[in-house]
């Protein structure tokens, strides 16, 4: 097994909470310093809590950049459209759409079917 394999197989294994640290860790490495882990339960390995968005940072020109993550197999197109509208219901995220730069979504699936 190549050490691409290698890796992407060690990241299908990761459950939801891990999954997020890593992938928050590629956005720090790629410069975005300011990262608030909403979905992510302090002092645990595993756990995720339920919050929207699940991360989120703010960019220079003060707007928001919203990352959702999901290592969810079954139905997930259906959870990627939930999560999104949850990211825009201002009365949940207390944020304007116009103050949204833009959503970021990371998942583990390569299989991405509208029902």
């Amino acid at each position: 097994m190549s050490k691409i394999e290698n890796i992407e197989q060690k990241i299908l294994q990761l459950d939801g909470g891990p999954f997020q640290r890593l992938c928050d860790g590629y956005l720090f490495k790629l410069g975005h310093s300011n990262i608030v882990p909403l979905g992510s339960q302090s002092g645990t390995n595993k756990k995720t809590t339920l919050g929207t968005p699940d991360s989120y940072f703010v960019l220079p020109n003060e707007k928001y950049v919203f990352v959702e993550y999901t290592t969810q197999k079954q139905n997930l197109f259906k959870k990627i459209k939930e999560d999104l509208h949850k990211c825009l219901d201002i009365h949940k995220t207390k944020i304007s759409h116009n103050e949204i730069e833009k959503i970021m979504y990371f998942h583990t699936s390569s299989n991405i079917k509208p029902h």
